[in-house]
């Protein structure tokens, strides 16, 4: 038997014994599973994100909260192209978490439609439930931050955004009008990840922000 020929049986030979105990073989890694039921596979990698949408009381100004319900559909779309699931929070006077991490948008369209302007910009808050409900996770952590104007307290909203960092957890920033630039590059995981738009491009901005999500790793 030549080499290639005593490979190739014992390829077949650990591949067989390792179905026979319930481990099936890739070419990228192992996958366990009993009963043909899948317990681990570390051949899958994937992403979660969190939109996070100021719904402040200037968000009902010339069309930006509904720029944000139709184009934030566009964003989940292409994130969930790319092995994210998306989620959805909205931040005014509180934060509310409105839909967890979802492979499908019925959920998250259902949210979208109740979103309304509110009062305040509590982007503290938001950052906050966005990290609590994103740090027990893996896989790539996000969340994306749309905002058209500065937080209520803007050194709340940048310890919360180190803590968010500090757990691995990525930050995108989007904002328009009132937004202070050069604080949103502060709040951003880097300073490419920060943007400033016009309030009519903001709905475009928003779903070119999944283009910014990179490929989902184990972490």
């Amino acid at each position: 038997m030549n080499k290639d020929s005593w490979l190739a049986n014992r390829q077949h030979e650990m591949e067989k014994g390792a179905t026979d105990k319930g481990i099936a073989i890739t070419s990228s890694g192992l996958r366990v599973s009993v009963n043909n039921k899948s317990v681990i596979d570390n051949t899958t990698v994937t992403g979660y994100v969190y939109l996070l949408i100021d719904c402040s009381g200037s968000m009902r100004k010339y069309g930006k909260i509904e720029q944000a319900k139709k184009r934030s559909i566009d964003f989940a779309i292409e994130a969930q192209a790319r092995g994210y699931f998306v989620g959805l929070i909205k931040f005014d006077s509180h934060a509310l978490l409105l839909c967890k991490p979802q492979r499908e948008n019925r959920m998250l369209q259902e949210q979208l439609k109740t979103l309304v302007a509110g009062d305040r910009t509590n982007m503290g808050e938001g950052i906050r439930v966005a990290t609590e409900n994103l740090m027990n996770l893996r896989g790539s952590l996000y969340m994306v931050i749309v905002t058209d104007g500065r937080p209520d307290s803007k050194q709340n909203a940048l310890k919360m955004a180190c803590v968010a960092k500090n757990a691995g957890i990525g930050i995108i920033a989007i904002g328009t009008d009132d937004a202070d630039e050069a604080y949103l590059k502060q709040i951003a995981s880097r300073t490419d990840l920060a943007m400033k738009v016009t309030r009519e491009k903001l709905g475009q901005a928003i779903a070119d922000a999944a283009k910014m999500l990179p490929a989902p790793r184990n972490q």
